[in-house]
């Protein structure tokens, strides 16, 4: 009876350490979360601008929505938050990549392949010459990105950093497809 006793209160104990030991606080370093993603006002935000020599506010725009239609999931919210007069717009997609590779799995023990969903907001602001994206209010399959509940520190780090990598996919795929829509 002592022992069940005995290991019962050790399974509680054991069991009520388990979050403090695997999942992770993250911090913000030099002014971006873990050294990888840019913070502003306590949220990952990114803003880039590009300059577009000779072209109109509404052909940039136009093919920023052209954009929108081929690379966002759900092009309907682009369609339903733009704006043709200011030449804004306003839309949402997630990046969905695996980031451990099977010789990873065996130094780290970590699952295979496993996969990560990030939530984003995209603001696209089209003057004439000018283009200026915003992508905010990201967001993990399971929980804020500022905050993660599931994740441990290694695979945090990894996730932040193909979060970013796809970022700048997305955001180069934007600027690829509005200078060759407008030549």
């Amino acid at each position: 009876m002592k022992n069940l006793f005995t290991c019962l209160l050790l399974i509680t104990v054991l069991s009520s350490c388990a979050p403090e030991l695997y999942y992770y606080t993250p911090k913000v370093v030099n002014g971006k979360l873990e050294g990888v993603l840019p913070v502003k006002d306590g949220k990952v935000y990114y803003e880039f601008s590009d300059k577009i020599d000779s072209a109109k506010a509404e052909m940039i725009f136009r093919q920023a929505r052209r954009w929108g239609a081929l690379h966002l999931e759900n092009p309907n919210s682009i369609f339903g938050m733009s704006d043709n007069k200011l030449y804004d717009i306003i839309g949402s997609g997630s990046t969905n990549s695996y980031f451990i590779t099977k010789e990873e799995q065996k130094s780290y023990r970590a699952m295979p392949f496993r996969t990560e969903i990030a939530d984003y907001s995209v603001i696209i602001e089209c003057n004439d010459s000018k283009m200026r994206v915003s992508f905010g209010n990201f967001k993990l399959q399971k929980g804020n990105i500022e905050r993660p509940t599931t994740l441990a520190k290694y695979q945090y780090v990894k996730t932040l950093e193909k979060v970013e990598n796809d970022i700048f996919e997305i955001y180069d795929s934007l600027v690829k497809l509005v200078k060759e829509g407008l030549n």
